[in-house]
């Protein structure tokens, strides 16, 4: 599916962009004893602010890959601001607060499409992150 996508893209000569999505870290999810229940809720808000176009698929207990054709790079950091407040809305109560971190990759030069390259960069952007309690998303586009 993946691979049909990226030559959609290359042939209409549009952008194609991968998002990889990460909830909170170890410890938190450990804390909050709900690691289950909160993917869920994650796929859920996902599921509500991404199109049915987009892949969506699991990629470690509270990582997520999102491939997006025809996202840009500004157009995928609004998505990732949704999903801010798409989590924000289903955080139980009491619950602590779990930061959003998000590596986003994107090809707009349909010659330049790769969608392994653009998964591989998005992976490691998300992994750039200490664990911090905060919101972050770093573009490795280029």
């Amino acid at each position: 599916f993946v691979r049909q996508q990226a030559a959609d893209a290359r042939r209409r000569r549009e952008p194609l962009t991968c998002l990889v999505v990460s909830v909170g870290s170890d410890e938190l999810v450990e804390a909050f004893r709900a690691g289950e229940e909160l993917t869920r809720s994650l796929g859920t808000v996902m599921r509500r602010v991404l199109r049915g176009s987009d892949l969506i698929a699991r990629v470690g207990q509270l990582e997520f890959a999102v491939v997006a054709p025809t996202v840009d790079r500004d157009r995928a950091l609004q998505l990732v601001r949704r999903l801010e407040e798409g989590l924000a809305q289903v955080r139980p109560p009491g619950a602590p607060y779990l930061p959003l971190r998000a590596g986003i990759a994107s090809a707009e030069d349909a010659d330049r499409l790769d969608p392994e390259d653009l998964l591989g960069r998005a992976l490691a952007a998300v992994g750039w992150f200490e664990p911090r309690l905060e919101n972050r998303a770093v573009d490795l586009s280029r």
